[in-house]
């Protein structure tokens, strides 16, 4: 089909045209009057040490601090990994005093940015609990590190999480994002669509 064949019919097939764009403009219309209320809390999380003053003042312990950045990002790893179990997903849940509903895992996101800081993010469209559960993220993560400080023995120096005042901004897909998207879909599935009517009833002519 030549350009000038396809202008042709989509001309004669404007109605229907302008009815699919205009059903989906209308559905975009629906999206932004009943979407849900969501919030994403945004926590920075920067991995400090709790020192032993003995230990420290040891000639082995100077070295320390060449290795550090290195540990440092090994245990930001290690949050990481830590943040998307369900064990911990669940001890934060309860440290939040919301023990009913805890998902099984993949709820908190966490994201290295550099060898010492790892951001935390989720959504949640009850403000209050998603407060609540941004303070108890540092909590349990720095109980789970204790515990291992006590696994391993160690006689201080081990890490510490400490966390920032969580960011708490609007979730929910911006209205002009919206109606971008329901216009994109509009018009392309309009014109497969009008295209397809086409070639379906010329085959039927055809075969008649």
């Amino acid at each position: 089909m030549e350009l000038r064949e396809l202008w042709i019919l989509l001309c004669k097939e404007r109605n229907l045209y302008a009815f699919i764009l205009g059903g989906f403009l209308f559905l975009g219309v629906l999206w932004v009057n009943f979407e849900p209320q969501r919030f994403e809390s945004n926590t920075l999380l920067t991995i400090g040490r709790t020192e032993n003053k003995a230990l420290s003042e040891q000639m082995d312990y100077q070295y320390d601090n060449f290795y550090r950045l290195q540990a440092d990002e090994r245990f930001g790893d290690t949050l990481v990994r830590l943040l998307a179990t369900p064990q911990v997903t669940q001890d934060i849940f309860r440290e939040a005093g919301l023990r009913q509903g805890a998902p099984e895992g993949g709820y908190f996101t966490g994201r290295k940015l550099s060898a010492q800081i790892v951001e935390v993010t989720f959504v949640e469209s009850d403000q209050a609990k998603l407060e609540a559960l941004s303070k108890s993220i540092p909590q349990v993560l720095n109980r789970y590190t204790s515990e291992l400080d006590v696994k391993e023995g160690s006689q201080g120096n081990w890490f510490r999480v400490i966390a920032s005042e969580p960011v708490v901004s609007n979730a929910r897909i911006g209205s002009s994002q919206v109606f971008a998207i329901a216009l994109f879909l509009g018009i392309f599935l309009g014109f497969w669509i009008i295209l397809a009517k086409h070639y379906i009833q010329t085959d039927s002519i055809k075969e008649e």
